[in-house]
């Protein structure tokens, strides 16, 4: 993977400067970014958003316990075939030793809540809808799922592991 960042980065190095600084350029290497620094053993990208009571959520602000971050849509069948697991786990590990956060790329707002209501999804909920920090994560498809252990560092990543894994990791990390 490191290989392939570092091709990537030669290319985009060899852009002109006008192209690197416009916002096409910028999303390019958000995106490029993104993709190689969400994988397991990096540290997690920073979030600042809004939730959906107001509150500011700040991913360094939860430093000393999990998070588990879930990126989906109330329109993907499979983000909420995986809502049932993340209920068991949100249920099962204590809020002083992991939190969850869901991140949706929803457009539709009342869907979003309405999935949020209807599947009783208790936790931490941001509305992701410009898709701002989906980028951030290398803009992955949708279910995404990934846990950042006391020290902001990925663990787990949906797309190195199973969501299985994910069970066995949080067992053998949180006690």
């Amino acid at each position: 993977v490191q290989k392939y960042h570092d091709i990537l980065s030669n290319v985009f190095a060899s852009f002109p400067s006008a192209l690197k600084n416009s916002f096409d350029g910028q999303e390019i290497l958000r995106r490029m970014n993104g993709a190689m620094f969400t994988k397991k053993g990096f540290k997690a990208p920073e979030i600042i958003a809004k939730d959906i009571s107001g509150a500011t959520v700040k991913l360094s602000n939860y430093k000393g316990k999990y998070v588990l971050l879930q990126f989906w849509a109330s329109w993907c069948g499979p983000c909420l075939k995986e809502v049932p697991a993340i209920k068991k786990i949100r249920d099962t590990y204590s809020l002083d030793k992991l939190e969850v956060i869901s991140l949706s790329i929803d457009s539709d707002s009342t869907a979003f809540s309405g999935a949020i209501a209807k599947h009783k999804m208790n936790w931490i909920h941001i509305f992701d809808q410009r898709r701002e920090i989906s980028r951030l994560y290398g803009n992955k498809p949708i279910p995404s799922v990934y846990l950042i252990d006391k020290d902001g560092v990925i663990v787990y990543n949906q797309w190195e592991d199973d969501l299985d894994v994910l069970t066995e990791v949080l067992s053998k990390s949180i006690k």
